[in-house]
């Protein structure tokens, strides 16, 4: 009976060993998940393990219960035996645990060293987007708003680079620039005239026009057909039949006459 147990023992220790991933093999695979929904994942392959088990979903979670990523994960580096793992935000809005927009965890068994919620000390808007390390003592933190200073051995944030403000970021502590007319945002196209990147004072044609240097102008109507809820114009803001020929080939197609 003593046999038996022991002989059951070793076999539930070695299952064990087995079945735990090797994570200093194979690759890893980041994922921003689905935003509103859940904060990103890690997933890990290991296309030659000897079991077949080549997949590990969501590491962060297998290996530190009760803890996750932030939210849209942009960018994962290994430096020096540490895992750093960028986020735009520390929380997604549809998930119950808040992460960190900087994620440093242990390469070799992924377990969290730390995570950090604010890139930027202040709380001003700064979401994460990638990382690169220097050395023991500093890495490097780019963001929307600067590129910041990472201090290694302490894990955290101790400046930001000068000179690499963002002088149009926002200042809500959390939420991303969303603005539509904002400098951030529309198209950045010389020609068009609804566009705040036109050059003040310049006279410009009050209709759409298609980059000559990429596409021709024929190119660019054709593409207006029904289907295509929005043309090729750069603005995107041009529906089907809204734009100079666009709207003949469109009576064209929908009578089958050729009216023009």
């Amino acid at each position: 009976m003593r046999k038996a147990i022991f002989s059951l023992l070793g076999f539930v220790t070695l299952s064990a060993a087995a079945s735990s991933p090797d994570y200093t093999k194979g690759v890893f695979i980041v994922n921003e998940d689905w935003y509103g929904h859940n904060n990103s994942t890690l997933n890990h392959l290991d296309p030659d393990n000897p079991d077949g088990d080549y997949w590990t979903y969501r590491v962060i979670q297998h290996e530190n219960e009760g803890m996750e990523l932030g939210a849209t994960n942009q960018f994962g580096a290994i430096f020096q035996g540490r895992f750093y793992l960028i986020a735009k935000q520390a929380k997604d809005p549809g998930a119950d645990i808040t992460g960190g927009r900087i994620t440093i965890a242990d390469a070799a068994t992924m377990k969290i060293i730390k995570q950090i919620e604010l890139i930027d000390p202040t709380g001003a808007q700064c979401d994460g987007r990638g990382f690169v390390g220097v050395d023991a003592q500093k890495g490097y933190v780019s963001s929307s708003n600067g590129v910041w200073i990472l201090d290694l051995q302490q894990a955290e944030i101790t400046g930001r680079v000068k000179g690499t403000e963002n002088p149009f970021a926002g200042g809500d502590g959390d939420k991303p620039v969303t603005n539509p007319s904002g400098p951030l945002a529309g198209c950045r196209h010389p020609h068009h005239p609804h566009c705040h990147h036109a050059p003040s004072g310049r006279s410009v044609e009050p209709r759409c026009r298609a980059d000559r240097k990429n596409r021709s102008r024929r190119n660019h109507h054709r593409r207006n057909r029904p289907g295509n809820r929005i043309g090729s114009c750069r603005t995107r803001r041009f529906a089907v039949g809204q734009c100079g020929r666009g709207y003949f080939r469109l009576r064209r197609e929908l009578s089958g006459t050729h009216t023009r």
